[in-house]
């Protein structure tokens, strides 16, 4: 039956898709916001087509400083992903970060190599609103979320267009030999987020690809006049399911006044969508007795290896912290209590909507062509 709804789940975004490409948006003219709405359904329709995915991901970055040398950095990581979770094992140098992203809240399991020999472990819980939160994250390697300016925040494209300032501009070019369709927001200054200069953003969706997006470009003139500029693009596409796209080869770069300040490059590979993930992929597994920090609950507690407590909590700070690690900031600390759904249950009645709204488009469209001839 799950595989049935997978089938017409995938029919339905790609008849969706279909009807988007065969009235493709106006750059200009009255239909201009309708234009932006009919590429970001595309877009969304697509990206919905992966409901699971494991891969592995390759992520290396070349930094230069002042004086014209460079430092490089890599990290690799192990990449499941759900409707609702994430697990990810990463590897940076001689630190390893297992973790699990679920209902608001990630669990984590950190790794390295003590001062006096021997491996330092630690066990943390905290609640993250993003669950995106890894620069070796295929989802944001993939240019599937997209960083909100002036933070580190990364959305789905309906909502990073949902923060800008609109009108939203629509143009349509060829790049390479290609056509494309690109989505132009502007993000102004603002308190909060807190954004002391102006931002362009310019997203190219590339329709060979079922509208994922193909390249971003951010600019931004600093108050001296400095122009930043940061480009990501996407040189290699895959397809391991029939009409289901994934990128395989993602380049970047980014400096100032023309001049490259960093150079990074991301391969994902051994992509595999909408098949059966391993078993408890989700449950991570901890040293019996190890002590978590919770920063949900603000205590420190022992566990076992299921990650259940065994030992009565205390305030953080209360006792010596096991080694903290280098985990990222808390953000918006949550906790759920209930299970959530099946991620099924929203399959058809989604697939339905987006092959009516499709449908509705198109007809509107055929109809104000009519009108005006």
């Amino acid at each position: 039956m799950v595989i049935m709804i997978n089938y017409l789940c995938q029919f339905t975004v790609l008849m969706a898709l279909l009807i988007v490409a065969s009235t493709p948006p106006r750059a200009t003219g009255g239909d201009g916001a309708t234009g932006v709405e009919s590429l970001l359904a595309a877009h969304r329709g697509s990206r919905g087509m992966v409901e699971t995915m494991s891969c592995r991901v390759n992520f290396a970055i070349q930094i230069s400083d002042n004086k014209g040398s460079f430092t490089k950095q890599t990290c690799s990581s192990e990449f499941w992903l759900s409707a609702q979770a994430i697990r990810a094992k990463i590897i940076e140098g001689d630190e390893t970060y297992d973790y699990t992203w679920k209902d608001s809240v990630r669990m984590g399991l950190h790794t390295r190599s003590g001062e006096r020999g021997g491996v330092e472990l630690s066990a943390n819980k905290a609640g993250y609103a993003n669950r995106h939160l890894h620069r070796c994250d295929a989802w944001s390697r993939g240019l599937f979320v997209l960083t909100l300016p002036g933070t580190i925040f990364e959305y789905p494209l309906e909502q990073l267009a949902a923060e800008s300032q609109a009108p939203n501009r629509v143009e349509r070019k060829t790049v390479d030999g290609r056509p494309i369709v690109a989505i132009v927001l502007v993000f102004p200054v603002s308190e909060s987020p807190k954004r002391p200069e102006k931002w362009g953003v310019e997203v190219q969706l590339d329709p060979a690809v079922n509208y994922l997006v193909r390249k971003t470009i951010y600019t931004m003139t600093t108050a001296t006049g400095a122009k930043y500029e940061r480009e990501e693009e996407v040189i290699k596409f895959v397809e391991p399911l029939p009409g289901i796209y994934f990128p395989e080869k993602i380049v970047g770069h980014d400096g100032f006044d023309g001049k490259v300040r960093s150079t990074r490059e991301t391969t994902i590979s051994g992509i595999k969508i909408n098949q059966p993930l391993p078993e408890n992929i989700f449950q991570l597994r901890y040293p019996n007795g190890i002590y978590m920090t919770d920063s949900v609950t603000n205590t420190t507690y022992q566990i076992d290896a299921d990650g259940r407590p065994t030992s009565g909590s205390a305030p953080l700070g209360t006792i010596p912290p096991p080694p903290a690690g280098k985990m990222e900031p808390t953000i918006a600390p949550t906790e759920t209590t209930e299970e959530p759904a099946s991620p099924t249950r929203w399959v058809l009645p989604i697939s339905l909507a987006v092959l009516l709204a499709g449908i509705g488009l198109y007809v509107y469209r055929r109809l104000r062509s009519r009108s005006s001839e």
